[in-house]
């Protein structure tokens, strides 16, 4: 994904694009540029899509946590849609670096801190939006430690695993007392609310 360096749509709210591109001529679209390296997150994938549209609808102001953070495409989606400050985690030492780039690429050094781990290097915390944009497996095996760190109220979204996976997912959350508000599918991939 990182070598596919074009112009992404999210459904005419946002534009992903590297900042080689030209940014939206519409004030209304929100304008996210990251500078991919050798992380994931340059927009190009159906699931930072599909999480990209759920941070628009759901994001309510307060901190957030992006796991599995890539580019930080999902932690600046939050912030230019509402969120105070992001915490991005990844383990990932290119994806820590690509966060940083893209954080002084949209001019919002002091709204991300960058941090390399996994989400266990967030223990204590709270958020009131989580969005963790990564492998099933690791989805469930984390779920508990996602709930722990959400805030009553909060909105947890998942994606990264496909449509035959999510009634796994699905489950996990559902053991933890969390339940499902919104689905949305491309390609044969699931992100949920």
């Amino acid at each position: 994904e990182a070598s596919s360096l074009v112009c992404v749509d999210v459904e005419g709210v946002m534009v992903i694009r590297p900042a080689h591109c030209p940014p939206p001529t519409e004030s209304n679209i929100i304008d996210i540029v990251v500078a991919p390296q050798m992380s994931f997150g340059s927009g190009q994938h159906h699931t930072t899509r599909l999480m990209c549209r759920l941070i628009h609808t759901h994001t309510e102001g307060g901190r957030m946590l992006d796991v599995g953070c890539g580019t930080g495409v999902l932690s600046i989606a939050a912030l230019k849609c509402g969120a105070e400050h992001a915490t991005a985690v990844d383990i990932d030492p290119w994806s820590v670096e690509s966060t940083r780039n893209a954080a002084q690429l949209n001019n919002l050094e002091s709204h991300i801190e960058p941090v390399l781990g996994t989400v266990e290097a967030i223990e204590g915390e709270s958020y009131r939006l989580i969005a963790a944009n990564i492998m099933r497996n690791i989805l469930i095996q984390d779920m508990a430690r996602y709930n722990a760190a959400l805030l009553p109220g909060g909105k947890l979204l998942l994606s990264g695993f496909l449509e035959e996976d999510h009634a796994a997912v699905r489950a996990a959350a559902e053991e933890q007392g969390l339940c499902e508000i919104e689905v949305l599918n491309s390609g044969g991939w699931v992100a949920s609310a």
